[in-house]
């Protein structure tokens, strides 16, 4: 009986919250979360870019070397003669015959169905219909064109392809992929055609984030988004002139 009742007084004797102190610390907990989610949101959008770029890095370089095994390192398509200039005909006839086999593909885009992209800030926005486009099975957009005189591959990644509008350096990446005149094949390096291009962090930087789709008059501005991520280990430097 005497332990029964001590227990009942200890119990008479605790202290609870009160209401009052409950709806402050939920308030402050609610603070806390709205400070601190922005930057979780965007450190995740960051680190799934990161993951996708580095993917499709490896899976188009893993193409190429596919596509030159198979042409016996000879990798040079006959349609190439048969077109002046860029063209969506060269580029889905060349897509179809030597790149589409190795790609698992949900969907295709025809000539009129094109990503809108745009600089960060919504300006100078484009739909560049050269470009052969699908929609691969991991949800990435994979846009491929290429320019008959040099044979050289302009390959755009779309990271979200369900968008209405797409921005550079945020959604939407590029590859520029030169054919050694040597080989005649295709390599994927992007450190040699960096040292070829000769350009600085802030010139880069600049076409990045360029009103003009085309900046240096060759590679789009995804691709100089591209490579500073690239030349940052695939990280997005903390530099990076585009906001998430």
């Amino acid at each position: 009986m005497s332990t029964r009742f001590n227990i009942l007084s200890n119990y008479k004797n605790c202290t609870a919250f009160t209401l009052a102190e409950v709806l402050i610390t939920l308030g402050i907990i609610g603070v806390v979360a709205a400070m601190t989610m922005p930057a979780v949101i965007k450190n995740y959008k960051k680190h799934v870019t990161e993951t996708k770029l580095k993917s499709a890095y490896s899976q188009i370089s893993q193409l190429l070397e596919k596509v030159n095994y198979e042409n016996d390192m000879m990798f040079a398509p006959a349609e190439l003669s048969e077109y002046a200039g860029y063209n969506y005909n060269l580029s889905d006839a060349v897509f179809k015959k030597y790149f589409a086999p190795y790609i698992k593909i949900v969907k295709e885009l025809n000539k009129n169905d094109r990503f809108n992209i745009c600089n960060y800030q919504g300006e100078g926005c484009y739909k560049n219909t050269s470009y052969k486009c699908v929609i691969t099975s991991n949800n990435i957009g994979l846009c491929f064109v290429i320019e008959p005189t040099s044979g050289r591959l302009s390959i755009q990644i779309i990271t979200e392809p369900s968008k209405d509008v797409v921005y550079a350096g945020k959604d939407a990446f590029a590859f520029t992929v030169p054919r050694d005149i040597r080989e005649n094949n295709y390599n994927l390096n992007l450190s040699h055609l960096l040292s070829t291009l000769e350009l600085s962090d802030e010139t880069v930087k600049t076409y990045c984030t360029s009103v003009n789709a085309f900046p240096n008059g060759k590679q789009d501005r995804e691709f100089f988004c591209t490579v500073l991520i690239y030349k940052n280990g695939w990280k997005i430097p903390k530099d990076y002139p585009v906001r998430f």
